[in-house]
């Protein structure tokens, strides 16, 4: 009988440390997408040889969250990762592709679905 109650007590004296713990993992993760954490964008370019410059513009409404421009004097490697800090939710990509002997830079918007994976893999044209 004493150690059952020994073997309660040690339980819940470790319990708030335990629950700690798990709060803190569960924060660490984004909190169930409440709060934004780092995301791996992977754009994969397709026809990459022809590509001299990149820029990916990552927005949520009027808020520009992530900006990069890249720039390959000798072709891109196919693809570009970027690292933004994000929320579950849907965010308006927009793309600006630089290609040899190309007048202007082809504009691409793309809507980005983010869950729960820390890695969003996107196809560009």
């Amino acid at each position: 009988m004493d150690r059952e109650v020994f073997a309660k007590s040690a339980l819940l004296r470790r319990l708030p440390l335990v629950l700690v713990l798990l709060a803190g993992a569960w924060f660490f993760k984004g909190g169930g997408g409440l709060f934004p954490i780092e995301r791996q964008l992977v754009w994969q370019i397709r026809d990459p040889a022809s590509v001299r410059q990149v820029e990916i513009q990552v927005w949520d409404g009027e808020a520009l969250l992530g900006r990069e421009t890249v720039k390959y004097p000798d072709g891109s490697a196919g693809e570009l990762v970027q690292k933004v800090a994000l929320r579950r939710g849907e965010y308006l990509a927009r793309v600006f592709i630089q290609r040899v002997g190309g007048d202007g830079a082809e504009a691409v918007q793309k809507t980005l679905r983010v869950g729960d994976g820390e890695t969003i893999v996107t196809s560009l044209p």
